[in-house]
C-alpha cells in the first residue's frame, strides 16, 4: 500500500487541473498546441517516476517520451471528463516495469553467454575457437557499414556511451543516432541471421 501511494504521490493524480478539459478535447482532433500544453504540464512527473526506478537520466527521458507518444496514439479514445493523470500512470509504469523486465532479461542472458562461451571461462578449445570466429566475423560485417554507422556501432556497443553521448559527440540527434543504430543491428542480422543474437551479446561485452 505504500508503495502504491509512494507512486500516487510521485504522479499528483489526484489533482484534476481546470483547463485540461479543453485541451483534452482539443487534442481529440489532433491540437498539436493542446498537446504541447499536456506535455509541459506533466512531463516532469512523469520522468520523475521514470528516473526513480532505471536511475538513468537517458532511459527516463527516453521512457518519458514513449509514454506521450502512446497518449497521442490514444487521443481519439479519450474520456475528457476525467483527469489524465491516472492514465498517465499506467502508462508510465507499464513502460517502465517492461523496460525493467527487459534490462533484467538481457543481463540474465549475457551472464549466461559469458559462463558458455567466454574463452577466459571455457575450458574447451573448440569453444574457444567457436567465441574467436564469431567475432572475426562480427569485425568483418562493421567493415561494410557506412562510416558514420561504423562511428555510432563502435561507440554504443564498444565503448558502451549511450544514446546522448554518441549525439553530443558526433554533433547529430539522437533520432539520428537512434536510425543509424536499427540500420546497423537490421544488417548484421541479415547477414548473418542464425549467429545474430550471439553477435549482439559480444558487441555488449567489447
Amino acid at each position: 500500500m505504500h508503495f502504491v501511494m509512494k507512486c500516487l504521490q510521485t504522479l499528483n493524480l489526484v489533482m484534476f487541473i481546470p483547463e485540461e478539459k479543453q485541451h483534452l478535447e482539443n487534442l481529440q482532433i489532433g491540437d498539436l498546441v493542446s498537446f504541447n500544453w499536456i506535455f509541459d504540464k506533466h512531463y516532469n512527473s512523469v520522468y520523475n517516476f521514470c528516473l526513480s526506478f532505471t536511475k538513468s537520466a537517458a532511459d527516463a527521458e527516453e521512457l518519458t517520451t514513449d509514454v506521450f507518444v502512446v497518449i497521442w496514439n490514444k487521443r481519439k479514445s479519450l474520456d475528457v471528463d476525467r483527469p489524465l493523470k491516472p492514465l498517465l500512470f499506467k502508462v508510465t509504469k507499464d513502460l517502465t516495469w517492461n523496460f525493467l523486465r527487459k534490462i533484467a532479461n538481457r543481463k540474465s542472458r549475457q551472464n549466461q553467454f559469458l559462463q558458455n562461451w567466454s574463452p577466459h571461462k571455457s575450458e574447451s578449445t573448440d569453444a574457444e575457437l567457436l567465441y574467436q570466429e564469431y567475432e572475426n566475423r562480427l569485425l568483418g560485417l562493421l567493415e561494410k557499414l557506412t562510416p558514420q554507422q561504423q562511428r555510432i556501432f563502435t561507440l554504443k556497443y564498444l565503448k558502451g556511451k549511450d544514446l546522448n553521448q554518441i549525439a553530443e559527440e558526433l554533433a547529430i540527434s539522437k533520432n539520428t543516432v537512434k536510425t543509424h543504430l536499427a540500420k546497423s543491428k537490421q544488417f548484421v542480422l541479415s547477414q548473418i541471421p542464425s549467429l545474430g543474437a550471439i553477435l549482439l551479446l559480444l558487441l555488449s561485452f567489447g
